[in-house]
């Protein structure tokens, strides 16, 4: 069970277009929406990613305000805000090793956490944290290649343990880290560095403020 505050869910959920939130009946049915919310509650047993509950719990719950209050018959600000989701980015890629939450994010913006997040994956084309996941990935095969120990890269990258960096690597590239390093004919030098976020992964970021987008 989720209880809200009427003032927090109207912040987490609706752009300020779409106050005040009266919803049309007391109960709804939808499974899409039972659906994940059951892997929200996933989420909190089995993993310590605050960037990827936030977005579930946000998007979960504007979806609900959006299908089922008075308030979704009105205007919602569509703008896409390029210059803000630039910022985002940015601050992204220098704070990659921290457990990032989707409000500070939303908070590096004038926008709220529900419109911040739409923004975002139009934009760019992913999620928060599939970006940030990808972006460590990409930091790891870095580190892999330089000759970085394994039991290291976890850690230095910002993921949870061995395991949660094992399972998002596996599933990204198919193979695991010390596979790859195997296949890559990695030599490890015994050597532990963080590295910069600035142009750490040239050609990495597949979006540019003005709307391009990069090969």
């Amino acid at each position: 069970m989720f209880y809200l505050d009427d003032a927090f869910f109207e912040k987490v959920s609706l752009p300020a277009a779409m106050r005040p939130l009266r919803f049309r009946q007391p109960f709804v049915q939808d499974r899409e929406l039972a659906s994940t919310l059951f892997q929200l509650h996933r989420e909190l047993e089995v993993n310590g990613d605050r960037l990827r509950f936030e977005a579930l719990f946000v998007s979960i719950f504007s979806r609900l305000a959006e299908r089922y209050s008075e308030a979704s018959t009105l205007a919602v600000d569509q703008r896409l805000d390029r210059t803000a989701i630039g910022v985002a980015l940015d601050y992204m890629e220098a704070n990659y090793d921290r457990n990032l939450s989707l409000d500070e994010l939303a908070g590096l913006s004038s926008y709220s956490a529900s419109h911040f997040l739409r923004m975002f994956r139009d934009v760019v084309g992913l999620t928060p944290h599939a970006y940030l996941t990808q972006f460590r990935i990409e930091l790891a095969i870095t580190l892999l290649r330089s000759g970085t120990p394994l039991i290291d890269i976890a850690g230095l990258v910002g993921f949870t343990d061995q395991s949660h960096f094992t399972r998002k690597f596996k599933r990204i590239l198919g193979v695991t880290p010390g596979q790859y390093a195997v296949s890559s004919g990695t030599r490890y030098a015994g050597k532990v560095r963080r590295l910069p976020a600035s142009g750490a992964l040239d050609g990495f970021r597949r979006y540019i403020p003005d709307g391009r987008r990069e090969k």
